[in-house]
């Protein structure tokens, strides 16, 4: 059975206020990370130590992911899906003027809380679906779905959305 908007969206907004503050710390970023250096072993360490290098393979990950899409000064990008805005500062960084949208309330108050404590003045977040973004045709320079493609409830509409969008 495929999910359902609904049930997409209120999964997150349950998990917003929970595992997710735990495990997003700083970064608001979740399920993913990147060690730079492939020896490190967090068998046993404390728990301070585990959160610590948690958070700084997510931070490397962001910035590997924010380099590799090529951000350009002036670039138009569309978060989709941005969740708690985890991407937005390091797409920032690059004098990009970035939209984020998401489905989830909880989520977009974290990222609007990110975007407040980072004085980013070039970003911004709006509540909605990415199948249906409140965009004018043609004027996006590139569109980021980080881990959040997988979730459209309809692939071919989100990506036909995007063409759209695209410059």
């Amino acid at each position: 059975m495929i999910a359902q908007a609904e049930e997409i969206r209120d999964y997150y907004q349950t998990t917003a206020l929970s595992a997710y503050d735990r495990w997003g710390g700083l970064t608001g970023a979740y399920h993913f990370g990147y060690f730079r250096n492939p020896k490190i072993n967090l068998l046993g360490k404390q728990p301070e130590e585990v959160y610590k290098q948690h958070m700084r393979s997510h931070e490397n990950m962001l910035k590997l992911a924010s380099r590799f899409i090529g951000v350009k000064k002036g670039d138009f990008i569309i978060d989709a899906g941005c969740g708690s805005g985890s991407m937005i500062p390091y797409l920032f960084e690059s004098g990009a003027q970035v939209l984020g949208i998401n489905i989830t309330p909880a989520h977009l108050q974290k990222a609007r809380q990110r975007m407040q404590e980072h004085g980013l003045t070039n970003a911004n977040v709006v509540l909605g679906d990415f199948s249906e973004v409140p965009v004018r045709s043609g004027s996006v320079n590139k569109i980021l779905f980080f881990e959040s493609l997988t979730h459209a409830t309809n692939q071919e509409k989100v990506l036909k959305e995007a063409i759209r969008l695209l410059k």
